[in-house]
């Protein structure tokens, strides 16, 4: 017998899950709105924010992880590729970078100007030199979509196509008339 969810329950436990995750979505937007050379400090609304979001790229700035092999000196390897090898047998350890040295490559990043046309991860990938530890952190955070603008908008499709009038469209049918739609509205067909 199937039990139906009422919407309080629904909207409970969504909820509790939004609680649970969004510090971590609202941290990783921070540092992401942060090391955007489009938008930087401008993003955050009073000193309080920009300080929070300064720090919290600080921290994940905190380390250097460096790799020792037999055949290479130590190389800067960025946060993935050191936990990827972990497991190997080469010999690992953790350098702690200078509070210094981390601060002002951010106080230079944070000191430029804006750049509007750009792609913030082609300029990570071309100021790479000027700021190596910065840059392995743009690469990580820059790289996952920010938005869900996507997915909310092919709910939103398909919340207009299997509607309450229409509640009885099998999986297929449903599939068909959406690819119809954006045939006819990309002029496909």
């Amino acid at each position: 017998m199937d039990t139906e969810l009422s919407p309080d329950t629904v909207a409970g436990a969504i909820h509790q899950k939004l609680n649970s995750y969004w510090s971590i979505m609202d941290e990783a937007s921070q540092i992401s709105s942060l090391l955007d050379p489009r938008t930087k400090l401008s993003a955050f609304k009073d000193a309080t924010e920009k300080t929070r979001a300064k720090n919290l790229v600080l921290n994940l700035a905190g380390y250097s992880v460096t790799l020792q092999l037999t055949d290479t000196t130590d190389d800067l390897m960025d946060t993935r590729n050191y936990f990827r090898r972990l497991g190997g047998s080469s010999s690992f350890m953790l350098r702690s970078g200078s509070t210094n040295s981390r601060t002002s490559e951010l106080e230079r990043y944070l000191s430029m100007p804006l750049e509007d046309q750009i792609d913030p991860l082609l300029w990570w990938k071309a100021q790479q030199h000027e700021y190596p530890t910065l840059s392995q952190i743009a690469r990580d955070y820059l790289s996952i979509q920010v938005t869900s603008v996507a997915s909310e908008q092919a709910f939103s499709i398909a919340g207009k196509t299997i509607s309450e009038v229409r509640n009885r469209l099998d999986g297929e049918s449903a599939r068909a008339i959406l690819c119809l739609k954006s045939w006819i509205h990309k002029k496909i067909c």
